[in-house]
């Protein structure tokens, strides 16, 4: 890997600390103890920069510079450091590396993985995994950490999450484009065997048509579920108004003038996406619809919630109140 492959070493009469703060520059604040003793930097000549603060133990084999920022990007760069040669980030850790919903590098164990024979094993900033067959082609440099590519996370993810949940972050990688069915069904054609954690599941999602797409918002199909729960027929996707367009909604009450929006934080959080859906809502109300607003940690933790309110919802419009807009509550 490219942050290991140190073409020079230490040169007895340049300062220790100057080629340690370069070297840390570009690792988000973090040194691995193998990439010192590879640069001829001996143990003898860091003891004075721990004395003095200038370097702090993250692990026995990873050194921080202090001062530098206390990042996720750095607790994920100490994990790879930490781990033997040639590993990098994987299962929940690359998830995470790759911006998809539901995973973070700040908390919980992160995880790494070797492309040899191993065991399991756990180190002190990270639990390290080995994959025998691990094609070298599926790692890749993001964010100046090494890291599984988002085909192969979701190989990994199958062996160790529910298949639910591996299923909805392959929905999340195909929306992102991260990754593809065909290029999911090559990966497991080319490392699955018979028993191996994954291979199962990965067959499952790569078998799906060529041309597969996932709900626009990654959790449509949970809402759908929440709304057939309550007993309340919806249509999914449907453009609305005859002569005047007024927009496509992601749900709409069969035969009535009831609308679902499915709201994701992730891409309706910020202020201009307020904005746009505060007038969104708005021409959905002066064109006769009433709008229910579903967010997604909603549909996936307060479910009983939910679904309680579609049904409140449907009733409400039924009664024939005029045009109104309700978020679901959470609780």
């Amino acid at each position: 890997m490219v942050y290991t492959d140190v073409a020079f070493r230490h040169d007895r009469g340049v300062d220790a600390e100057k080629i340690i703060r370069g070297l840390a520059e570009g690792q988000h604040g973090v040194v691995g103890r193998r990439q010192l003793r590879h640069l001829g930097i001996a143990h003898a000549e860091l003891r004075p920069l721990f004395r003095r603060g200038s370097l702090e133990y993250r692990s026995d084999e990873v050194v921080r510079l202090v001062g530098a920022p206390v990042t996720e990007l750095q607790r994920a760069m100490a994990a790879v450091l930490d781990a033997p040669p040639g590993a990098a980030l994987s299962h929940t850790s690359a998830a995470a590396m790759w911006g998809l919903p539901g995973y973070d590098l700040d908390r919980g164990d992160l995880h790494v993985t070797i492309p040899r024979q191993g065991v399991t094993q756990r180190r002190r900033l990270t639990i390290v995994h080995y994959h025998k067959d691990l094609p070298l082609d599926e790692l890749v440099i993001r964010n100046g950490v090494p890291v599984t590519s988002p085909t192969m996370l979701i190989f990994h993810l199958a062996g160790m999450l529910h298949p639910a949940r591996t299923e909805r972050t392959f929905d999340h990688a195909l929306v992102r484009r991260l990754t593809s069915v065909p290029r999911v069904a090559g990966l497991t054609k080319r490392i699955g065997a018979r028993g191996r954690n994954g291979t199962r599941i990965a067959r499952e999602l790569s078998a799906r048509n060529e041309g597969y797409s996932p709900p626009e918002s990654s959790f449509e199909s949970r809402v759908q579920w929440c709304a057939d729960q309550a007993g309340v027929d919806v249509e999914r996707q449907v453009a609305l108004g005859d002569n005047k367009f007024v927009g496509r909604v992601d749900f709409k009450l069969l035969g009535l003038a009831g609308v679902i929006e499915a709201q994701s934080v992730l891409y309706h959080s910020a202020p201009l996406d307020l904005a746009h859906d505060t007038e969104r809502t708005g021409g959905l109300l002066a064109a006769g619809f009433s709008v229910l607003t579903v967010w997604d940690h909603q549909a996936f933790h307060h479910a009983d919630v939910v679904i309680r309110e579609i049904a409140r919802f449907r009733d409400d419009v039924l009664r024939g109140a005029p045009p109104f807009h309700r978020d679901c509550p959470d609780h």
